[in-house]
């Protein structure tokens, strides 16, 4: 779902609704041709939705079936926006693809007769050494078709993507552009007329030939233009259409950049106020509903919030939408959280992320607001295997985009040696929670900065991207004891005091936004079940440290 009418010309229609679903704990399903004759035991579910909420299946991470019947004629694409973990799709018991990965989308497509059709999808949200992510992660596992699975339909051509590069002037406020359109044919040869705007404003108009997939790359210059900036959300739709098919996306001009120890956008040095936020909720898991995204972008612009962290895998579209239609900066990463050494010399976990990569940033990146693609999340980046893949993610994804930040969160900050490789450093710690105490922050800050020293990154932005304490909803007390939201707000009181007057640093991101699911390996750790550093309650009811950060980011941003 999107904020806006991706297609007006194309036919589509969602398949969201109840699908027939049944286990396969035993995994026999491939073998005994499910995707033909689906088991008469079925119950039925909500798509999207995570199975995980209904009763009974709250640890349920094994493989499962779905099923669904629709009508359709001719060449058509199914898409699904995500599916946790594995998928193999199956059109009235042909196979017709595979994906691995939970949080990028996929298609598949064929060609019909007029009448019914089933659709059938195998979906293993199981973990091994070689997944990502990993077994045992600080956040609920869920499993299912958890975002929107949209049918269209085509006559004659199909426009794939559109991706608008830039090279933006701030000072004159003029950009060079670079749109990138794929289109294919359903029968080859294909003519049509193929027009492309920005806001009305015609920048393409010809006819063309199509002969299996074609690109066309055009480029030309925009003056005047108006500016993407926080709080200033200026946005441009783009409009591609062919006779029989069209592609409306929304941009933005802005540019993001370091200088020295200082990060700029739009040649203003800007800091970061930030929140890791989880798209999560405990009555849908990861298959939030629209108005929940809306709320939650509601809470964070009433706390002065300037940037969201996607902790810790690409946020759905809609919400990245809310965040281009508020001018809040956002940092996408992939799933990738706590790998030790082993795993990260594993072949196919190295493949894995790299399609992971490609597919976050080919899908998002039109976004003005996404201006951080992120690596991964603390893994062991004080080893050579660390170093090796984190290079290797670098190098890929500058290739595919070099107009955005990359970066990582180390939660080795005084062993790390990947700090070279990216465009700024970010720092998860705990001090005042899991070890030490509150007042050993500010020791901390100044080993961090002699370490960077020594390893020739001192000149290297720097952000303090997770550093948070548990409290309880609704616990209270005089003593400020651990847990409480007394201390939560007198912790974040104390170190945003510290972090936000530190000329060398460059941001915060708090952990957490809210209260979310934890797994069950963490659930010792964890009380009720919930990582509880959230400012807000899973139901998003205000801690105490909510109205601290708010007046906190209030009075930073007015200065």
């Amino acid at each position: 779902m999107r904020l806006f009418d991706e297609h007006i010309k194309r036919k589509t229609r969602l398949l969201d609704g109840m699908w027939d679903f049944v286990t396969d704990e035993k995994e026999v399903g491939i073998k005994e041709e499910w995707f033909k004759n689906f088991p008469e035991n079925s119950m039925q579910v909500n798509v999207p939705g995570c199975i995980n909420n209904r009763l009974g299946f709250i640890e349920f991470q094994k493989t499962c079936w779905y099923k669904k019947d629709f009508y359709a004629e001719g060449h058509i694409s199914i898409k699904f926006e995500s599916v946790s973990e594995y998928a193999r799709v199956y059109l009235d018991g042909e196979f017709l693809g595979d994906h691995y990965g939970s949080f990028s989308a996929f298609e598949v497509k064929a060609f019909v007769d007029y009448g019914k059709h089933t659709l059938v999808v195998m979906v293993d949200s199981s973990s091994s050494e070689d997944t990502i992510p990993l077994w045992g992660v600080d956040w609920h596992h869920y499993c299912g078709i958890m975002r929107s699975v949209e049918l269209a339909e085509y006559k004659t051509t199909v426009i794939e993507s559109m991706r608008f590069e830039y090279d933006l002037d701030v000072t004159a406020k003029s950009v060079k552009y670079n749109a990138v359109v794929k289109i294919s044919a359903t029968n080859n040869p294909v003519k049509t007329n193929c027009r492309i705007d920005i806001d009305g404003q015609v920048i393409f108009d010809e006819d063309i030939e199509i002969n299996g997939e074609k690109e066309l790359c055009v480029k030309g210059e925009l003056s005047d233009v108006r500016l993407w900036d926080v709080g200033a959300p200026e946005l441009y739709t783009v409009t591609v259409q062919t006779e029989d098919d069209d592609l409306i996306d929304r941009i933005g001009f802005r540019k993001i950049e370091i200088d020295g120890k200082k990060i700029l956008l739009n040649n203003k040095r800007v800091k970061f106020l930030g929140v890791n936020r989880h798209e999560e909720h405990p009555e849908w898991g990861f298959a939030v509903a629209p108005a929940l995204n809306t709320k939650d972008m509601d809470i964070l612009r009433d706390m002065n919030v300037n940037t969201v962290r996607g902790s810790h895998y690409p946020n759905s579209k809609m919400f990245v939408d809310l965040c281009d239609a508020n001018g809040i900066m956002f940092w996408s990463e992939i799933p990738m959280w706590g790998f030790p050494k082993e795993a990260l010399a594993r072949p196919l976990v190295l493949e894995r992320g790299l399609k992971m990569h490609t597919e976050m940033i080919e899908q998002y990146y039109n976004h003005p607001s996404i201006i951080i693609w992120g690596m991964h999340n603390e893994v062991a980046t004080d080893s050579e295997e660390g170093y090796e893949l984190t290079k290797k993610f670098v190098k890929h994804s500058k290739a595919l985009d070099s107009s955005r930040l990359v970066t990582y969160a180390t939660n080795r900050p005084l062993e790390d040696n990947c700090y070279d490789l990216v465009d700024f450093i970010s720092v998860n710690r705990y001090i005042g929670w899991y070890d030490s105490e509150l007042e050993d922050w500010a020791d901390f800050v100044v080993d961090m900065k002699k370490y960077f020293e020594s390893k020739g990154v001192g000149d290297k932005p720097v952000v303090m991207s997770e550093f948070g304490v548990a409290a309880i909803f609704g616990q209270k007390n005089f003593e400020c004891l651990r847990w409480s939201e007394d201390y939560q707000a007198k912790f974040y009181e104390h170190t945003l005091d510290l972090f936000l007057n530190d000329d060398d640093l460059s941001g915060v991101y708090l952990w957490q936004f809210c209260d979310i699911r934890s797994s069950a390996v963490w659930q010792l750790n964890r009380a009720r079940s919930f990582n509880n550093k959230g400012l807000l309650n899973e139901y998003r009811q205000p801690k105490l440290a909510y109205y601290k950060v708010k007046e906190i980011f209030a009075n930073e941003g007015n200065n």
